[in-house]
């Protein structure tokens, strides 16, 4: 008896209160499939490639963590003003306040991250690398 009570609880739970079970934090491990951009080499952009990296993102709810977005960029979520939004239910779009955005389909576990601040760069002896990386994950 005492086991029927237990399973009908936790059933119980689970119809009425959901977001409690969606708002878990879900690691994700990704993995860039592809990379690619350009540089600024001796005052003109030239096409590169890049190497593949490897980043943990962090689902909660509907959206992401911003700690494990910044992660991904290769910044500190607390100086860069990341913030996300989801787009329907599966869709997660994030950006900082440098150029530096992420989308990411929770259905299919694919996205992309590009970074785009160089191109705005004045000088003509630096630019930051623009460039757009396409990954994949998966549950971890």
């Amino acid at each position: 008896m005492k086991k029927i009570a237990a399973i009908l609880l936790v059933v119980l739970n689970l119809t009425f209160f959901p977001s409690s079970v969606s708002a878990q934090n879900k690691p994700l491990a990704c993995q860039v499939d592809k990379a690619a951009g350009l540089s600024w080499e001796r005052g003109r952009w030239v096409t590169s490639s890049f190497v593949a990296k490897k980043f943990i993102l962090v689902q909660t709810g509907f959206t992401l963590t911003e700690e494990s977005v910044a992660k991904a960029f290769f910044e500190d979520p607390l100086t860069m003003g990341i913030s996300c939004s989801t787009v329907l239910s599966e869709l997660v779009s994030c950006r900082n306040d440098l150029g530096t955005s992420l989308f990411f389909n929770f259905k299919t576990l694919k996205g992309a991250i590009a970074k785009t601040f160089g191109s705005t760069m004045t000088t003509t002896d630096y630019k930051d690398t623009v460039s757009v990386e396409v990954f994949s994950c998966t549950p971890y």
